[in-house]
């Protein structure tokens, strides 16, 4: 078997309205969260699973990507508070690593407590769901759509970056010992 390392980190402690994600139920009570990234040395290959809340979101809601995160502004202020470590890349980089170093960043899903700092990764190939990446774009439901930022997930449209769209389980390293495997329910393409 290979050997791996896998490194947990975390980019912003959350205060969650409890209603908010479970669909009305126990209003004004709110629960901690996490936004958490690993990264995983593997004889093939280093992997970021997730890239956590980006910074620049919040330090700067109303500015952040073509069309703003300004709902968020009363929460990156009140309910999110930013790591020491700052962004995924600032962290990876305390461990020794560059983001040239990523060979591919896997993204359970798009909400903008783990798909910040994309961008940070151009050198790496992106792994997404495919469901995932068109119900980003237009969520029907009002509470999921305040969970997709466009400044998180926009740049996968780019032409520099090299996006692989996934349907189902991936074998991340072709030897079953990191495999995706979805779970819908959470997002759409989780």
């Amino acid at each position: 078997m290979a050997a791996i390392e896998l490194y947990a980190m975390n980019t912003a402690d959350w205060e969650y309205e409890y209603s908010a994600m479970m669909r009305l139920e126990r209003p004004g009570e709110t629960y901690p969260s996490l936004a958490p990234f690993y990264l995983i040395d593997h004889s093939e290959g280093v992997v970021l699973f997730d890239t956590g809340t980006s910074a620049e979101m919040l330090d700067d809601p109303a500015n952040y990507g073509a069309y703003s995160a300004s709902h968020m502004e009363e929460s990156a202020g009140d309910e999110i508070e930013p790591t020491e470590g700052g962004s995924a890349s600032e962290q990876i980089a305390d461990l020794g690593y560059d983001p040239e170093d990523i060979d591919q960043v896997v993204l359970s899903h798009l909400h903008l407590d783990h798909a910040g700092d994309i961008d940070a990764f151009p050198e790496s190939t992106i792994v997404v769901q495919q469901d995932e990446l068109e119900y980003a774009w237009w969520p029907a439901d009002p509470i999921q759509r305040s969970l997709y930022l466009e400044g998180d997930f926009g740049p996968l449209r780019s032409e520099e970056l090299d996006v692989r769209e996934i349907d189902g389980e991936y074998d991340v390293f072709g030897d079953g010992t990191v495999r995706c495997l979805p779970t819908p329910g959470h997002s759409a393409g989780h």
